[in-house]
Order: structure tokens, then C-alpha cells, then sequence
């Protein structure tokens, strides 16, 4: 399987199967979602930096867009999606709804987004969400799970073989939107580490590392 990141929150897989687009963000957030061709796009919620791209997603010729939403178990030709509701914030949706954490299988291998999760996963919430091998985590905070501790609280319980991070301001986001998001920088120093950013990645079942590593993806 080969992963893409887009920006943002969205991120391309691709293997043999096809393609899963997840969360396409939407213009005026200052960043520029291309055109994309997919079989699958999943959507963690309605907001316009995680749904309002979903016109740029479209299917191969005379095929269908299997486009994910809601929580439950769904499957595109050996593609396997699984969603978990959560939420966007620590009051069980009072201040911004609903959140699905979506998984995807794909030879083998098991790519878990968490959207904008607001705060830290319910056992039972870990339990449904099952085996992660690589884990698409935001770090910004603010709108989404906020401070190293509770980041890395969610982490730890999904104990994912590749962490990689999402969902952070750089400076190509519009700042009356997003100035209160932290950046990569932030999470990569308290994190104690800073890997070079790579374009691709490419994740075999046979080859995850025994210990977690810290994935930095440059957008593409």
C-alpha cells in the first residue's frame, strides 16, 4: 500500500485494490486540494475543511464513488472501511457534533484516521476501532484532541506501528481560521523528534517496524 498526504487532514491509499481518499478539505482554508480519482472516500464529518473537497473526488470512468460517512462496516472490491462514531469534543458533541473514526484495510494492512477526535478515546471506543497498524493522528489541537499528553494518551492505546501526524497549522493555512491550531514544529518538539518528511510511504504487512516510528509526510 502506498500513502499520500494531501494536506490537512486528507491523505490518498493506494494499492492493487484502489484508491481511498479520506477527508478531502474544501477551498478557502488557504491550501489547494487537486482533482483525484478514488473508489472509496471516507469523510470524518461535515465541516468544510474535511467534506467541502469531495467534488474534487471522483471515480474511474463508468464505476462507482463509494462515498463513506457514517459509522458501520462497508467494502468496495477487497476494500474494507470500518467507522466508529466518537466526538469532536469532550462534551459529547455539545459544541461541534459528531466525529467518525474511519479504518481502512487494504492488503493486509490497517490505516486508522481519526479525524477531528476532540478528546481521549473510551475503552470501549479503542475496542471498537481494533488493530491500527498505521495511525493518521491531528496535533494541532484547539478543535481537536488538545496537548501532548492527551495526544499521545490516544496513541498509546491504539498502539499503532506508524504514527503519522495531521491536522496542524503551517503557513499556507488561513490564519483567522486556523491561527489557533499549533504546528508541526510544536508536536515534532515535544515529541523529542524530528524525522525528514517523505512524499510517499509505502507500508507492507511483513515489513511494519517492531516498535512505533514517527512518520513525517510532506504534502503532495
Amino acid at each position: 500500500m502506498q500513502i499520500q498526504y494531501l494536506g490537512h487532514s486528507c491523505f490518498k491509499l493506494k494499492s492493487r485494490l484502489g484508491t481511498v481518499v479520506m477527508d478531502p478539505y474544501g477551498e478557502g482554508m488557504g491550501l489547494t486540494l487537486g482533482k483525484e480519482i478514488a473508489d472509496v472516500v471516507t469523510i470524518s464529518h461535515s465541516h468544510p475543511d474535511h467534506k467541502g473537497g469531495l467534488n474534487k473526488v471522483s471515480s474511474k470512468e463508468g464505476d462507482r464513488l463509494l462515498v463513506v460517512e457514517r459509522a458501520g462496516a462497508y467494502e468496495s472490491d477487497g476494500i474494507s472501511v470500518f467507522g466508529v462514531r466518537t466526538w469532536h469534543d469532550e462534551t459529547q458533541g455539545a459544541e461541534r457534533g459528531e466525529n467518525i473514526v474511519f479504518t481502512v484495510f487494504m492488503e493486509g494492512v490497517n490505516v486508522c484516521h481519526l479525524g477531528d477526535v476532540g478528546g481521549v478515546l473510551t475503552a470501549e471506543e479503542v475496542r471498537e476501532i481494533g488493530e491500527v497498524d498505521v495511525l493518521l493522528m491531528p496535533v494541532g489541537g484547539f478543535y481537536t484532541v488538545d496537548g501532548f499528553a492527551k495526544i499521545m494518551e490516544n496513541v498509546n492505546a491504539l498502539n499503532p506501528s506508524i504514527l503519522i501526524p495531521m491536522h496542524y497549522q503551517t503557513p499556507l493555512h488561513d490564519t483567522k481560521m486556523f491561527g489557533e491550531i499549533k504546528t508541526l514544529d510544536w508536536f515534532l518538539n515535544a515529541y523529542g523528534m524530528s524525522p525528514s518528511p517523505v512524499v510517499k510511504l509505502e507500508v507492507e504487512k511483513h515489513r511494519l517496524p517492531e516498535e512505533m516510528e514517527l512518520v513525517v509526510m510532506e504534502k503532495s
